[in-house]
């Protein structure tokens, strides 16, 4: 079982992409119609650059760092509530 899986039941496997560029991606699945931007589209990444750029694709972004991971466990869930 992943961390993702163990936090996170509710969120389906098949919809959590893997990429180098992240804000691509997220254009390119918006484009094919495979996601919408309504849809609460969210990547966690340890790379600023990454996060910016998922952010100005129209994601949102928790910043990962493997000494704080209950912090962003925490700022993921909150993302997720609201």
């Amino acid at each position: 079982m992943t961390p993702l899986t163990k936090n996170f039941p509710s969120i389906a496997p098949h919809n959590v992409f893997l990429a180098v560029d992240k804000g691509a991606k997220l254009l390119d699945l918006v484009n094919r119609g495979t996601v919408d931007l309504d849809d609460t589209n969210i990547l966690i990444d340890d790379r600023p650059s990454f996060i910016k750029s998922f952010r100005a694709a129209g994601g949102k972004a928790v910043e990962y760092d493997p000494d704080t991971l209950n912090d962003a466990i925490d700022k993921l869930k909150a993302l997720i509530n609201n």
